[in-house]
């Protein structure tokens, strides 16, 4: 059973419309995540209806109500010391289609409507002012997130009821016979009801119809130009739209030769320089599109950030994944490549781990707590992803590095195959003699200056 259906709880707390946009985050993500112009134009073309069409909620109605059903009500106090008991008498109107629905609330109705709890509400003073009542008038509030439910049922072909009740003594059942307070009451909260219900469909039509096709338009044209502005910094270097680098190559690192006779030391692999160069290069690539659009990434948390890096890296390199597990936890993004005559399959020989950096706390987390506690020992060649806000991006660089050579087990530093990406070299901690090179990559997604004056303000900085 599912109470609260229709309450001032529903209308202030539960959205319809957070609902419905949070239903189908996954096509949201599918406009933004297209590699290619071609895959693009299939997706806001012609499979843009059938794949709404396939998420789509099935628009909820209410049938005609059900014969009555009595149970056990509350005992009512008539006087003080006296209570009696009370006859519970249901209404059950059967639902068809979505009944999850129908514990949210229509926040986007053209027409004002009424929660089920309206009277209670008006006479505190409106829900702002629940917090404030004492204790047993907020006993009187929770017994009213019941007056309509869902629950199971059986009415022709409808499994799911809407449902709600009144008690009567025996005094009041009598009464209604004759004056038909109880169906004056019942009628009374079915139109309430069925108000609300049109105005669900109404808003999942607008949204399905309207809304969803709109931002999944504009989302889809946003990645075009990302990826337009990709191909078109591909036609500068010379490179194919569809540039791969090589699958990443790895080679042994040495291992001290056992005293014991008869006892295999099990090899362990790392990342041949080259590859890190080569991966190196597409994270820059990459980064070059985030710092040309910073607005569509600003307001994105990590790991929608690392989400969007590691469909990149899908398509340019082979073996990039999403969260994968190594050495006790979950790293952002972790590169494999097959060791070659090893039965044992891919190994994890490259992390990288995105942060929004606001402080020195940020920078000791991700490579302290993140890339040395998550970093497998042959995992040895990381990125740390620097994202900043900062409108004086220079100084935000100077500071991370800073910062960065503060973290426990700094060594040394040197220059990568990127331009300003450095490549700081640490002694992982516990493991004696075993160094992490950590590529510091720091990408600016402050914001763009759109006057003269803001321009040359950032010019002097």
């Amino acid at each position: 059973m599912k109470d609260n259906i229709f309450s001032a709880h529903a209308q202030h707390e539960r959205p319809l419309s957070s609902y419905l946009s949070q239903d189908v985050q996954e096509l949201a993500i599918s406009a933004a995540r297209a590699e290619s112009l071609d895959e693009l134009e299939k997706f806001v073309g012609g499979r843009l209806v059938e794949t709404i069409a396939a998420h789509r909620r099935e628009l909820p109605s209410l049938g005609q109500p059900g014969p009555p059903r009595r149970g056990v009500g509350v005992f009512r106090e008539i006087a003080p010391g006296h209570r009696v008991p009370t006859t519970r008498i249901f209404l059950t109107l059967p639902v068809s289609g979505e009944p999850e629905v129908l514990g949210w609330w229509p926040d986007k109705a053209d027409s004002e409507l009424n929660v089920s709890n309206q009277a209670f509400i008006d006479r505190i003073g409106g829900y702002d002012e629940l917090q404030k009542q004492p204790d047993d008038v907020a006993k009187e509030y929770y017994s009213t997130l019941d007056i309509w439910v869902l629950d199971d049922v059986s009415l022709g072909a409808s499994s799911v009821g809407l449902i709600t009740y009144a008690d009567l003594t025996q005094d009041e059942i009598e009464a209604a016979v004759s004056d038909n307070s109880l169906r004056d009451l019942f009628d009374s909260r079915r139109s309430e009801a069925e108000a609300i219900v049109a105005a669900i469909r109404d808003q999942m039509i607008n949204f399905y119809e309207k809304e969803l096709p709109a931002e999944l338009v504009a989302r889809a044209e946003a990645n075009r130009r990302r990826l337009e502005s990709i191909n078109a910094l591909y036609n500068t270097l010379g490179l194919p739209a569809s540039w791969k680098t090589p699958e990443p190559k790895i080679v042994p690192t040495p291992e001290p030769v056992s005293p014991v006779q008869g006892l295999a030391v099990r090899p362990r692999w790392r990342l041949e320089p080259v590859s890190y160069e080569d991966i190196l290069g597409i994270i820059r690539l990459w980064s070059n599109a985030v710092e040309t659009y910073p607005n569509a990434f600003r307001g994105l948390v990590e790991d929608r950030v690392s989400d969007l890096l590691a469909a990149t890296l899908n398509a340019t390199t082979s073996g990039a994944g999403r969260e994968v597990y190594s050495r006790g936890g979950k790293t952002d993004i972790a590169i494999r490549a097959d060791v070659l005559g090893e039965a044992n399959g891919p190994a994890s020989i490259f992390i990288c781990e995105a942060k929004w950096v606001a402080g020195n706390d940020d920078v000791t987390s991700a490579i302290e707590d993140q890339l040395m506690r998550y970093v497998p020992v042959a995992a040895t060649s990381t990125v740390f992803l620097a994202l900043s806000k900062n409108t004086d991006f220079l100084g935000a660089v100077d500071s991370i590095r800073g910062w960065a050579r503060r973290v426990p087990g700094y060594l040394r530093e040197r220059e990568s195959s990127v331009e300003g990406w450095p490549i700081f070299t640490f002694e992982l901690p516990d493991i004696d003699g075993v160094e992490m090179d950590v590529a510091i990559a720091t990408v600016n997604v402050g914001p763009v200056p759109r006057t003269r004056r803001q321009r040359n303000e950032n010019k002097t900085v």
